[in-house]
């Protein structure tokens, strides 16, 4: 058991870092971070990583060779907006958290991914009154390049996205309903 908290812990992520792993979760509305061996024994203790009064959910934690990287989303600033930190390697915050999405829509689910030089995040958003899938680049240091980038258009409602880089491209996978039915798509 990793997680000491006596309410329910959920939306863990976990990545491999070259000697041990690095986990993420959500409990008590906010974002947690653990360091953990090669055979899985915690190496300190969970570290606090969103802390605020609004709940933190959807986790989605990446390794870029010499750091952590987490995003979720939570609604501190009234609605739901994705929100992007990095960590060092051993697990301590770099900065401050960086609010990834910012309209009037709520955004859900984040996706992350490291790309050799950059992070790659995805979503899912209603800003236009339906769920799509939007992509951001976020740099090396943290900073959001560019603007938001729409990756579905169709009537339907496209959510639960996944994002992986392949060395030259993003791929993203998601669930949409435009033939009546939640199925698999990707672009």
């Amino acid at each position: 058991r990793l997680t000491p908290d006596p309410t329910s812990s959920n939306a863990a992520g976990v990545v491999w870092d070259g000697t041990g792993y690095g986990v993420a979760w959500s409990a008590s509305g906010d974002v947690f971070f653990q360091r953990l061996d090669a055979t899985g024994m915690p190496l300190g203790t969970p570290t606090t990583i969103s802390n605020d009064p609004a709940d933190s959910e959807g986790i989605s934690l990446a390794w870029s060779g010499t750091e952590y990287a987490i995003t979720w989303y939570d609604q501190r600033d009234g609605n739901y907006e994705i929100y992007f930190t990095r960590l060092d390697a051993l697990g301590l915050e770099i900065g401050d958290d960086y609010r990834v999405t910012d309209d009037a829509a709520s955004s859900y689910d984040p996706s992350l991914v490291w790309s050799d030089i950059r992070w790659g995040v995805a979503w899912s958003d209603d800003r236009f009154g339906n769920y799509e899938i939007y992509a951001a680049l976020i740099d090396a240091s943290g900073v959001q390049i560019g603007v938001d980038r729409r990756v579905t258009s169709d009537s339907a409602s496209s959510s639960s996205c996944s994002l992986a880089w392949t060395g030259s491209e993003y791929a993203v996978s998601f669930q949409d309903n435009r033939d009546g039915t939640y199925e698999i798509f990707l672009a």
